[in-house]
């Protein structure tokens, strides 16, 4: 079968292949059917009315975080030994090596290289599901981190001083120069077209891992992975909606430690790379997940945590005027994949043969601004309507949270075509579970993000239930209107 489950998905080889390359010539998978449209519709409109009308309750307040510290053998070993790590970033890199290997002498049909495939088709999805279920991980077994630091330090682990370990400048101490390279990875994605270029898939790879050696021979711990690296900082956003996070056991033994051995480490272990202290850790956003914390920990006080899902990003991680912008270009360029790679009414049919580096690059622009003007106006229409009660820049920062499950239910319910039926896996998905999943993904988003508008606009404004539903109903209507807009994109078809 052309599309790998039959009829149920998209009817006959010959009937869909000839629909499609008539209106594309290119090979595609269709969209949604309209019943299953109808059912995410209805689930998301269930989970909406659910979640709008349940007596949420305030967000936790102080430092001891929610959920149960996970105390097993797994976790243990986890957190007790560097060696599962080292074990974890050695597959990571060889991966990463055979990327590499791939994109500069292997075939250069991009969907028989492995560079290519890998890449765009399981590791950035499989990325951004790590996120939502097991926070930043992904962080901690980086190829490039790895890399960069055995590259530097010529060992495995063990601290030993190196490089410069000069201070980053303060005006760089902030997610601007992420956003940047965000954007600008995704001009080389969709503009220069390194999604079917292996052997410029390659080049970005290495372009990465020399921005991480670079920082980490000039500037003092991981100043790459805190404020530059735009993978990083979209899994530590994402990272806030999982239900498992690095915390401590106990707040009060954080309060009582004097030595702060979490942050400034030990003889042997490393210092934070992030700068974070763990007693007063609130958010997944830049913690890497290296257990460096819980090997320097005197007290054997750090643990993984269960938590609920969305508590994070619901009421703990605090609003950043840089961080909010970023979250803003994040949906942005979410749309815009969903647009590049969708075969009728999308990015390919408006361009037409007309496509070239200047007309992509205008039409990313074109989206970045158009998300990020409507966002602006709906946030100053809420400012309007609550008489200027709140700061315009606290509240452009509080609602940004809102926009997070958007974009991250979106990405995998787009990129889950593609991966299913990319021939990556050794079995078949039935049609309903695979547009279940997709349902339940758009479900999900929506629900938590309206569970994070509520919390965070109750901080803002009150509890008053009439002043909410006043004050919230623009952002509302953003959430809808974005929501509606990724569910028509899911139902076109999209290029494999």
């Amino acid at each position: 079968m052309f599309c790998g489950v039959g009829p149920l998905f998209c009817g006959t080889d010959d009937e869909t292949r000839g629909m499609i390359d008539s209106v594309m010539g290119q090979e595609v998978l269709p969209g949604l059917p309209p019943a299953w449209v109808l059912a995410t519709l209805v689930l998301m409109g269930l989970a909406a009315v659910w979640m709008w009308r349940r007596a949420l309750k305030a967000g936790p307040r102080g430092l001891q975080a929610r959920g149960h510290a996970l105390s097993g053998p797994l976790a243990r070993s986890l957190t007790g030994s560097p060696w599962p790590l080292v074990v974890l970033r050695l597959g990571g890199v060889g991966l990463f090596l055979l990327v590499i290997v791939s994109g500069f002498f292997n075939r250069e049909a991009p969907g028989e290289n492995l560079a290519t495939v890998l890449t765009w088709t399981l590791w950035w999805w499989g990325v951004v599901l790590s996120a939502l279920l097991l926070g930043s991980v992904w962080c901690a077994v980086c190829p490039w981190d790895a890399l960069a630091t055995w590259l530097a330090r010529r060992r495995l682990w063990r601290r030993v001083r190196t490089g410069l370990g000069r201070r980053l400048p303060r005006r760089l101490m902030n997610l601007w120069p992420a956003l940047f390279l965000f954007v600008l990875l995704s001009w080389l994605e969709l503009g220069m077209g390194a999604m079917t270029s292996p052997r410029l898939t390659a080049i970005m790879a290495l372009l990465m891992l020399a921005l991480a050696l670079a920082s980490l021979l000039v500037f003092e711990r991981k100043a790459f992975c805190r404020y530059f690296c735009p993978v990083g900082r979209t899994v530590g956003l994402y990272a806030q909606a999982a239900p498992l996070a690095l915390r401590p056991v106990d707040a009060g033994t954080c309060a009582r430690c004097e030595t702060l051995d979490c942050y400034y480490g030990n003889q042997e272990v490393e210092p934070c790379p992030t700068h974070l202290v763990m007693g007063r850790l609130r958010e997944n956003t830049y913690c890497t997940s290296c257990g460096a914390c819980a090997l320097s920990c005197p007290y054997d006080n750090v643990s993984w945590r269960l938590r609920p899902p969305g508590d994070e990003l619901a009421s703990r991680a605090r609003p950043r005027w840089d961080q909010a912008w970023f979250i803003v270009a994040l949906l942005a360029v979410t749309t815009f994949h969903g647009l590049a790679r969708t075969a009728t009414g999308g990015l390919g049919e408006v361009l037409g043969a007309r496509q070239s580096l200047w007309s992509v690059t205008a039409a990313l622009a074109s989206v970045l601004l158009a998300i990020g003007l409507s966002y602006a106006a709906v946030v100053a229409l809420s400012y309007r309507l609550a008489a200027g009660e709140v700061p315009y820049r606290r509240l452009f920062s509080q609602l940004a949270f809102t926009l997070i499950p958007l974009s991250l239910s979106f990405h995998l319910a787009h990129q889950l075509s593609p991966l299913l039926y990319s021939g990556l896996l050794p079995f078949e998905v039935p049609a309903p579970l695979h547009f279940f999943l997709k349902a339940g993904l758009m479900g999900y988003g929506i629900w938590l993000a309206l569970k994070t508008l509520r919390s965070r606009s109750r901080e803002l404004w009150g509890r008053s239930p009439g002043r909410l539903a006043w004050r919230t109903a623009p952002p509302v209507a953003f959430v809808i209107a974005v929501t509606l807009l990724h569910v028509w994109l899911l139902m076109q078809p999209v290029v494999l």
